[in-house]
């Protein structure tokens, strides 16, 4: 099914948000071409995307000495907004190995990649890349947890 959500967030403040996001997950069985992997003659694959919009805009403060007729003054002033495209989307390959991407109307992307080891010891591991949007510095990082065989 197709989700569509609606969402506004009201600071009580200067800041208002407004944005709607469309997604959909996807779950299909494929079947395995893996000689190494006896258990089991598929493989469930997951597929989910979204695409998300929003509107984020801000009124000037007035400042705590203003008379009543400069605070109504700068509340009918200009505000500042900004509107944001984003779409996503992720692959979950097997149960070991999966894929993510997001990519902003302003240039930015985001690439991971998430790695899982169910054998003892289990390790998980994500790597992640960004690159540059307008207003961001590149980045990259890596994470990961690991548990040993449980002993008393």
């Amino acid at each position: 099914p197709i989700v569509v959500s609606l969402h506004r967030i009201d600071d009580g403040g200067n800041a208002r948000e407004s944005a709607a996001t469309i997604s959909q997950t996807v779950t299909f069985d494929r079947y395995v071409a893996n000689p190494m992997e006896e258990r089991c003659p598929k493989i469930r694959n997951t597929v989910s995307w979204a695409v998300r919009m929003s509107r984020v805009s801000s009124r000037p403060c007035p400042s705590s000495s203003s008379s009543a007729a400069m605070a109504a003054a700068t509340a009918n002033a200009d505000s500042t907004s900004r509107t944001d495209l984003s779409a996503a989307a992720a692959w979950q390959i097997n149960r070991g190995l999966g894929v993510k991407a997001r990519v902003d109307a302003r240039g930015g992307c985001t690439f991971g990649l998430l790695l899982k080891r169910w054998a003892e010891p289990r390790v998980t591991a994500s790597l992640l890349f960004g690159s540059p949007s307008s207003n961001h510095r590149p980045s990259a990082g890596a994470g990961g947890a690991g548990a040993g065989a449980g002993g008393a």
